[in-house]
């Protein structure tokens, strides 16, 4: 005999989410406050890397990392239409 059961399990896990991901959880549930405090968040982050970690980054990375920050600047200044 054969009987069906259900069980939940509990069980923390590790997943990627995606920077589209996140657009659309903020689309449906975001608020200005949250945004806000991990854009300082993400900046405190920025701002404690150290130097000896920037040297070792060759030019290709550097450079990737310059035009994404410039992109986000752009898009940030007060006169930017979106």
């Amino acid at each position: 005999m054969k009987v069906t059961k259900w069980i939940e399990i509990e069980q923390e896990v590790e997943i990627d989410i995606s920077a589209e991901d996140i657009r659309l959880i903020l689309e449906d549930d975001g608020e200005l406050r949250e945004v806000l405090r991990n854009i300082s968040r993400a900046a405190t982050y920025l701002k404690a890397i150290p130097d000896k970690m920037i040297d070792e980054m060759n030019p290709a990375q550097k450079e990737t990392i310059a035009k994404f920050l410039t992109g986000l600047i752009e898009r940030l200044r007060p006169e930017a239409v979106t």
